[in-house]
């Protein structure tokens, strides 16, 4: 979902970004437009501002001085998980590497978001003393930014105080995806205790379930304990939250997941943590020579599998 700053929204004289799926947003000439990444881009240059006062549509804009950005993708950390809201799709088909048409919209509009139209912070900006605390979006100093519901965790006492949710915008083909996280407890049929282990299973998902769901900032999957969770969370967030947005964005989970299998898993998460990170520290790269470089190690790491 998208957290959205509302009030850099106000200051910016902004609508906010839409809380239903197939709603427009409504820019400041009162155009009604398709809530698409395009749009949200647009939307985040006029959130961007230097040190003089400049958003990020002026000619006068300074790059090198912003102190306000219009969106970052919070604690995204590899390439799947900032590429399938642009559409779901697998690096992987039956052993072979593969680049989704969808992975390739998505690298061309951050790489220029990051370094053409500097809405979105590059990983020094993230690191400075201005965005680094306690968290980027919770900085107070970047309008929206998408993540899960467990950000929840993280925003308590930030600076970033009057905040809402609204739903993710739509890929250039329409298609609206959200990628999800879901926790679970398991016992392994390798457990010395298997009794034990599910007496203790049956108690954290039922007696203590409400309190862990409120600390992982993990909507319950049972419906009748939903109230209570988002009553839960409106003790810390007393600016009023759209709750509806969280179970509004579950009708569009990303299938395949941006967490499934991939042969040599481990050797290739690292691969893809290295890649978005290349992507958010060097400007002026060939994307064609970068992807390709990628792909052809994927594969070298799915050949590796045992």
């Amino acid at each position: 979902m998208i957290f959205y700053n509302r009030d850099l929204f106000d200051e910016a004289g902004l609508a906010y970004p839409p809380h239903e799926v197939g709603e427009a947003y409504v820019m400041p000439d009162g155009t009604e437009m398709p809530w698409t990444f395009d749009t949200l881009a647009e939307v985040a240059k006029l959130l961007t501002v230097d040190a003089n006062g400049n958003d990020a549509t002026s000619p006068d804009f300074d790059p090198e001085n912003v102190i306000q950005w219009g969106y970052t993708d919070q604690w995204i950390q590899e390439t799947r998980a900032l590429c399938n809201p642009f559409g779901a799709a697998s690096l992987e088909a039956d052993g072979q590497a593969v680049w989704p048409e969808s992975y390739e919209e998505c690298v061309q509009w951050t790489y220029k978001a990051i370094w053409e139209d500097h809405f979105y912070p590059n990983a020094a900006q993230e690191a400075s003393e201005l965005l680094a605390t306690p968290n980027v979006f919770g900085s107070g100093n970047v309008g929206m930014a998408q993540t899960h519901l467990w950000f929840t965790c993280c925003i308590v006492g930030a600076p970033v105080t009057n905040w809402d949710l609204a739903v993710l915008p739509t890929n250039s083909a329409g298609v609206t995806t959200s990628k999800l996280h879901a926790d679970t407890f398991r016992v392994m049929n390798t457990t010395e205790h298997p009794e034990e282990a599910f007496r203790v299973l049956t108690y954290l998902i039922g007696e203590a379930a409400p309190a862990l769901t409120v600390a992982y900032g993990a909507l319950p999957v049972r419906e009748a304990e939903q109230a209570d969770f988002f009553a839960a969370q409106d003790v810390n967030y007393t600016q009023g939250v759209d709750w509806s947005i969280v179970n509004k964005m579950l009708a569009y989970p990303d299938i395949p997941s941006h967490e499934n299998f991939l042969p040599s898993y481990q050797e290739a998460v690292v691969r893809m943590q290295a890649h978005l990170t290349l992507l958010k520290t060097e400007a002026g790269l060939d994307l064609q020579e970068v992807t390709d470089t990628f792909i052809a190690d994927m594969q070298a790491i799915y050949d590796a599998a045992e």
